[in-house]
C-alpha cells in the first residue's frame, strides 16, 4: 500500500477510512504457509502492517 495515497486521501472532506488487503497480509502467510515463520510472528507482523496504515491515517487527518 502507498502511504502517499493514503495521506493524500486523508485529507480530503469526507474521506472516512480505507480498506486494507494483500499487501498487508500476503508476506507474512507465505511465510507462514512455507515454515519459515510461525503463527504468532505472522499475525505480529500483519497487526504492525496494519497499525502503521492507521497510524499515518489517523496522523494525516490531524490526529482524530
Amino acid at each position: 500500500m502507498n502511504i502517499q495515497w493514503l495521506t493524500t486521501a486523508a485529507s480530503v472532506p469526507g474521506f472516512i477510512g480505507f480498506a486494507v488487503g494483500r499487501t498487508v497480509f500476503w508476506e507474512p502467510l507465505v511465510g507462514l504457509r512455507d515454515k519459515k515463520t510461525t503463527r504468532e510472528e505472522a499475525v505480529a507482523e500483519i497487526a504492525r502492517r496494519y497499525r502503521k496504515f492507521v497510524d499515518v491515517f489517523e496522523s494525516a487527518k490531524g490526529g482524530r
